[in-house]
């Protein structure tokens, strides 16, 4: 029976052993359960196999034979049966991490079922040297935590059917009238150019689906342009967007980016970290300016970052008595940095943006990286953080006194997050990173001066070109990687980067269908309005609308898609500064995604750190908040300065 035991079940052993169910029973009556405390050995590293652990409840970290952690294993992972086999001693030290309930089998048990069993020597050995292959692919997939477009916590409710009416119906009957009654274009009110922006809001807040919202939008404009021709006008529509060579350029370079985000993960940068961390950091202080250091180094992606600071120093921080909300804190500041440094996925994604709508983009969107004051401020805080100068609030002052009286370094109900951080096995090196990251910074601007007969410019495709082949060459010729692994992974980046490509696609064809409807020129003439002859509050103005419209979307670049060619448009019309207005947008996107109430569940953060969502979502909001407040004040003073 699996009374008590709600992991390793009769099904659990029947179908690892190959054994149906009334065998698998006799073989679990025989199981030893045993229970172990925070930081307790479970099987040392050089003594004599004793049996086959099956995990039942918690976490357990795995030690080399220096004593560094090389992996994590949760509840419905076992380990021990390569030592019986070989008969050999344990190879790994492994150790409670918290609570941990274990089932034991013993030597005798498991060669006898073995004995009975032969198939199973094999198949278990494949398995044990085929575990450290895939362990790449948990990375990858923790880091497909796509730019915003996560899922969300509805997507675990089985939705009912009034539900689903209630969501659809009113969309059907929106489509229906403006398909039906759609006014010329010349000559429709107000109310009928914001229509979309609306229809857009509305839906995503009610289904957390921001891509699905756009492409609905894309359709409503079909309608509201071609009326009952809709669907020949909308396939026109998204031909004509991604023919752009300004589009298609960009999708190129979003691809590309993810390809080597991909790569670098499969390397496996985070044991190259955790290697270095044990080593050098042995201070409280020194946990958190190592976390923020390596999210910083790893600034290619804001997700990959914040993962693999999370996944390299939990153990140490836990054992430093660092609660993980200080984490977390730490942990909401990775897309702010990766926001102001120029090569990485974010900047990428930006500068192709704006490289859309106006010439020298790339140019623009250095430049506004000075303006960006999200960014700065937010490094600022992570650094206040990491010298402890940083004013604690009343749950982070709770959660240092928890750990501090010996109680876990994660809130209550953040074990269920720990699943997701069994992320290492490839043993990298530190340098599998760095030269990637070289070699795309220096081919990236030397091209880009070739290309511009000697000007500074920025060539992203042709340096991204030059950093794939030189991957290809490092990895493969360390035998990190076969070829063929090699572009499985190349083209699971690309995978990675569909919900990107066609957020950009969607945004970029709304914008370009508000221009046509009216709806830009609008602004114009009413943000004049607002602030009268006091253009010095625009960027402010800017800052506060897109903040929360990306609230609202829960992606700060769904949010981009739309902000960016209205924001340049009105700069350009109204005689503004471009980059800090640019600037202005790019902070409301990050400020809006840090205090959007329904992405907690879905973040890297609460999955590579281990913390309770609810818990997390407070921390930020209570830090996030006053960041906001500060940028406000910030782009009001600004726009006094340069405009």
């Amino acid at each position: 029976m699996s009374e008590g035991r709600k992991v390793i079940t009769d099904n659990f052993i029947g179908e690892l052993f190959s054994v149906d169910v009334e065998e698998a029973g006799t073989i679990c009556e025989r199981l030893e359960r045993i229970a172990y405390s925070q930081g307790e050995v479970i099987v040392n590293a050089g003594d004599a196999a004793d049996g086959l652990y099956f995990i039942e409840e918690g976490q357990a970290t795995v030690y080399d034979s220096k004593g560094e952690p090389v992996n994590e294993m949760g509840a419905g992972h076992y380990f021990g049966e390569y030592a019986i086999l070989a008969d050999e001693p344990r190879m790994s030290t492994v150790k409670a991490h918290g609570s941990v309930v274990v089932y034991r089998m013993s030597n005798e048990h498991f060669l006898e079922v073995v004995g009975q069993h032969p198939k199973i020597t094999g198949r278990m050995l494949k398995q044990v040297y085929g575990q450290i292959s895939d362990k790449h692919t948990k990375l990858v997939t923790l880091t497909r935590k796509s730019r915003g477009l996560m899922w969300s916590p509805t997507d675990k409710k089985d939705h009912k059917l009034s539900s689903i009416l209630l969501t659809y119906l009113p969309t059907l009957a929106i489509f229906i009238a403006v398909f039906c009654a759609a006014p010329h274009i010349d000559g429709a009110p107000v109310w009928w150019q914001l229509l979309p922006l609306v229809f857009l809001m509305a839906f995503t807040l009610r289904t957390k689906r921001v891509v699905e919202g756009m492409l609905l939008t894309v359709i409503l404009l079909a309608g509201m342009m071609y009326r009952g021709n809709f669907l020949v006008g909308f396939g026109e529509m998204m031909v004509e967007g991604i023919g752009n060579s300004d589009t298609a350029e960009t999708i190129v370079i979003m691809a590309m980016v993810e390809s080597v985000a991909a790569l670098l993960a499969a390397s496996g940068i985070v044991t190259a970290f955790k290697k270095l961390a044990h080593k050098y950091i042995k201070h409280k202080r020194g946990s958190l300016f190592g976390m923020l250091l390596i999210m910083i180094v790893v600034c290619l992606d804001e997700c990959l970052n914040v993962v693999t600071a999370g996944c390299c120093l939990n153990d140490i921080s836990d054992e430093q008595k660092i609660p993980r909300e200080a984490k977390a804190l730490l942990g909401s500041f990775s897309t702010a940095i990766c926001a102001i440094i120029p090569f990485s996925l974010w900047s990428a994604y930006i500068s192709g943006w704006v490289s859309m709508y106006v010439a020298n983009g790339g140019n623009i969107y250095l430049n506004s990286m000075l303006f960006n004051l999200a960014g700065i401020f937010a490094l600022l805080f992570a650094f206040m953080l990491c010298f402890g100068i940083l004013p604690r609030t009343k749950q982070i002052k709770e959660a240092y006194k928890r750990v501090a009286e010996g109680g876990t370094p994660w809130p209550e109900d953040s074990e269920q997050y720990f699943e997701n951080r069994d992320v290492d096995g490839v043993v990298g090196k530190p340098i599998n990173l760095f030269l990637p990251m070289l070699v795309w910074a220096v081919s990236s601007v030397v091209c880009g001066v070739i290309r511009n007969d000697g000007a500074f410019a920025i060539d992203a495709i042709s340096g991204l070109i030059i950093t794939l082949i030189f991957m290809f060459a490092l990895y493969v010729s360390q035998r990190i990687m076969t070829p063929k692994l090699f572009f499985e992974t190349f083209a699971s980046g690309i995978g990675n980067a569909l919900m990107p490509i066609l957020l950009l696609v969607f945004a970029e064809r709304i914008a370009a269908c508000l221009e046509e409807l009216g709806s830009v020129e609008l602004l114009e003439t009413v943000i004049p309005k607002i602030v009268g002859n006091n253009l010095f509050l625009v960027p402010a103005l800017l800052f506060v609308i897109f903040t929360l419209i990306c609230i609202g979307l829960g992606s700060c670049w769904g949010t981009f898609g739309l902000a960016i060619p209205i924001t340049i448009f009105l700069s350009v019309r109204l005689g503004l500064n471009v980059p800090l207005c640019l600037g202005a947008i790019l902070a409301a996107g990050i400020v809006g995604e840090a205090l959007c109430p329904y992405m907690d569940e879905s973040s890297p953060v609460v999955t590579s750190i281990g913390c309770e969502p609810h818990a997390y979502r407070r921390i930020r909001f209570r830090y996030w908040l006053p960041l906001a407040g500060l940028c406000m004040v910030g782009y009001l003073i600004l726009g006094i300065v340069f405009i």
